[in-house]
């Protein structure tokens, strides 16, 4: 996962674990709600973005859990392994945070 900053928005990829060990123990979902709460508190930002390929059903899992909104999604946006991959978006603004 890597964070990108810009224009007082902030967006995340969320890419998958390879180690299976460390998967389904909410790790990334406590990780995420953090960086969303840092986001709002501490870096005073209106709008959170994260984006996750489209066929990755556990990484889409993390933002619906967390009550963000299906915004959409970009086409071919991504060049992952061998292949473009298509990106869910996925948002949150700091009047709905709680």
């Amino acid at each position: 996962m890597f964070i990108l900053n810009v224009d007082h928005e902030i967006t995340l990829k969320i890419l998958s674990a390879k180690d299976k060990s460390h998967q389904g123990k909410g790790i990334m979902t406590r990780v995420v709600k953090a960086l969303i709460d840092y986001a709002f508190d501490q870096l005073a930002l209106n709008r959170v973005e994260i984006l996750v390929a489209f066929n990755n059903i556990k990484s889409r899992a993390i933002p619906e859990r967390l009550g963000l909104k299906k915004e959409g999604y970009l086409r071919q946006a991504e060049w992952l392994h061998d292949h473009y991959v298509d990106l869910m978006i996925y948002a949150v603004l700091k009047k709905d945070w709680s």
